[in-house]
């Protein structure tokens, strides 16, 4: 420390030194030598102490938190009775533990005692809640009646029955079999919609952003073990794109900043949008905006929702077809005549109300119920393809906000896949649709204007 301050105020002196005032400045430097001198020397002293006291601590820190690479059988692998080989954590080899009576953190409080762990729920039987709902017939009848076992139909009895209502839910395949796990996958506001709430100054394209982006902050909080946050880059390759699209993403952060979940969109240069996206296409890049969304699972998402309805108390079940309504003397819906599919069964629930939640089979519940109603539903499709994984990097997605007919394509990170898509076309309800050919072939010819691909489609699913 003698070293060091002497060092210093050498160089001090040096710098302050001229030639006019060769004596005067030489008087003034040894007296700050002096000075800096002794400031170096207490400082030393106080240094010393401080590290000399927290030693112990320091090294006990270090030999708890310590993970070491050299096998627990080298010579260079510590031994003695402070450390031992996978005492705390078994089947970790190569991992040294601090066993000692010494206190294991400096302040001397004992380590936090590991949560037990939560044992599984027991849920019933899928005949359990077959039998419940047979029940209702002769005994109470349910609160409500849900048809439709997806996203909406789950979320609607998740909420009732935490509300105390007793709820009774069927769905004719599988839960999520439909449109609920054929999405983009993302948990958005959406940008597109932002957009067209400001050229159109519509107020309810404006609150579907912020509903939405409320949603999203409940899904990341609520969910993380299925959701997640991702980037999303939007390519620059005109400069009157730059402030367009900077001041729209600023927009939706600012819309999100109450919920506070995920980062603050940025700009990136040619060459660090080039080395996050290796696929983009070089030619006329002028840079890239990166805003963020969130991602989840939506299939597992559905299924949760059902296993929390029925925790709650609902009976949920699956592979039950409605074939009939029931009314009462007053012509009101009064329940429904279910077909189990697996065993051809057939049986009534009875409830104090029926929601229609099967999405673009809508039409077909309300025409059993009523004959002469209305048609209400315009089905339209949105297809997706699977592209190989690199087409995309696995933590960041592209979109496309100008396709050639004014429609959003997406490219994101899926499960070591890239998806691509959606489409939006009208088409004709079926049990199980699929993708034309020539919607695969817009969205591979969308590909082709930011990035290289051929035709490596792994699968595709419209919705």
């Amino acid at each position: 420390m003698l070293r060091s301050g002497r060092y210093f105020t050498q160089h001090f002196c040096r710098y302050s030194s001229t030639a006019t005032h060769a004596t005067t400045t030489t008087t003034t430097c040894n007296q700050r030598q002096r000075k800096w001198t002794v400031v170096g020397v207490l400082v030393g002293l106080i240094g010393g102490m401080i590290v000399y006291k927290k030693k112990d601590d320091i090294v006990t820190v270090l030999r708890k938190e310590m993970i070491l690479t050299v096998p627990s059988d080298s010579p260079q692998a510590p031994t003695g009775p402070d450390f031992t080989v996978g005492a705390n954590r078994p089947g970790l080899p190569g991992v040294f533990n601090d066993n000692s009576d010494k206190a294991p953190y400096p302040s001397g409080q004992s380590p936090p005692t590991p949560p037990e762990p939560v044992e599984s729920p027991a849920y019933p039987t899928r005949q359990e809640l077959i039998s419940q709902l047979k029940k209702s017939e002769h005994n109470e009848p349910y609160d409500l009646l849900i048809i439709g076992g997806g996203a909406t139909g789950c979320g609607v009895a998740v909420d009732a029955a935490s509300r105390g209502l007793r709820v009774a839910l069927v769905e004719r395949d599988d839960f999520s079999s439909g449109t609920s796990s054929r999405s983009t996958k993302l948990v958005h506001g959406g940008v597109r919609y932002l957009e067209k709430a400001f050229w159109n100054l519509d107020k309810a394209q404006y609150d579907l952003v912020v509903e939405a982006l409320a949603e999203r902050a409940n899904f990341l909080q609520i969910a993380p073990y299925l959701s997640s946050h991702l980037p999303i880059m939007i390519p620059i390759y005109k400069w009157w794109q730059l402030p367009y699209f900077w001041a729209g993403c600023k927009a939706y952060d600012f819309l999100a900043s109450n919920e506070q979940t995920l980062n603050s969109s940025y700009l990136l240069s040619k060459r660090k949008a080039l080395e996050a996206f290796p696929m983009l296409r070089k030619e006329h890049l002028k840079g890239a905006i990166v805003y963020y969304d969130g991602q989840h699972n939506d299939s597992r998402m559905n299924v949760a929702l059902a296993l929390t309805a029925i925790k709650h108390g609902a009976a949920c079940v699956n592979h039950c077809t409605v074939t009939a309504t029931l009314k009462s003397d007053a012509g009101m819906t009064r329940g429904a005549t279910i077909k189990d599919e697996l065993t051809g069964e057939s049986f009534n629930v009875r409830a104090r109300g029926v929601i229609n939640a099967t999405g673009p089979f809508t039409d077909g519940i309300r025409f059993l119920d009523n004959p002469k109603a209305v048609p209400s539903v315009a089905p339209s499709s949105g297809v997706h393809v699977i592209l190989p994984a690199y087409y995309a990097p696995s933590s960041i997605g592209l979109i496309d906000p100008n396709t050639s007919d004014g429609r959003v394509i997406f490219f994101l990170p899926w499960q070591g896949s890239t998806i691509a898509g959606t489409t939006d076309a009208p088409c004709q309800i079926e049990a199980d649709p699929s993708a034309t050919e020539a919607e695969v072939s817009w969205i591979l010819k969308e590909v082709k204007k930011y990035l290289a691909p051929g035709n490596d489609i792994s699968c595709e699913w419209t919705r």
